[in-house]
C-alpha cells in the first residue's frame, strides 16, 4: 500500500539525511508548546491534553514555585487543608481545587473532572 510520503525525495518536509537538525526541532518544539497552551486556554481540553502539558512541562524542567507565586501557594494551601480534614480529599474537595486552577489559568473550567 503506498501513501503520499512514499514519493517523498527528500525535498518535503521530511530530510533524507533521516534527522531533524536543531533549528526543525526548536521550530517542533514551539508548535507543540503553543498547541497546548492554545487547547488548554480554550476550556476545552481532554484530560489527554492536560496530561501531555503537564509531561510537557516535566520534561522540560518548567516548575511553579508556590514560594514565588501567591496563586499557587494558596493552591496548595487548600488542597493542604482538605487533605487533613477527615475522609481526605472529597470529590467536591477535588471540583473546588479544579474551580480555582481553573480561574487561576483565566479559562473557567478545564473540562476534566466532574
Amino acid at each position: 500500500m503506498r501513501n503520499e510520503l512514499d514519493d517523498d525525495e527528500g525535498v518535503g518536509p521530511i530530510s533524507a539525511e533521516g534527522k531533524a537538525n536543531e533549528d526543525k526541532l526548536a521550530t517542533l518544539h514551539g508548535v507543540v508548546a503553543e498547541y497546548l497552551t492554545l487547547c488548554i486556554m480554550s476550556g476545552k481540553a481532554a484530560p489527554a491534553i492536560v496530561g501531555a502539558a503537564i509531561t510537557f512541562l516535566k520534561n522540560n524542567q518548567i516548575t511553579a514555585d508556590p514560594a514565588t507565586n501567591a496563586a499557587i501557594a494558596g493552591l496548595t494551601q487548600t488542597l493542604r487543608e482538605r487533605r487533613n480534614r477527615k475522609g481526605g480529599l472529597t470529590k467536591e474537595a477535588a471540583a473546588e481545587a479544579e474551580r480555582q486552577f481553573a480561574d487561576l489559568m483565566g479559562q473557567g473550567n478545564l473540562g476534566g473532572m466532574q
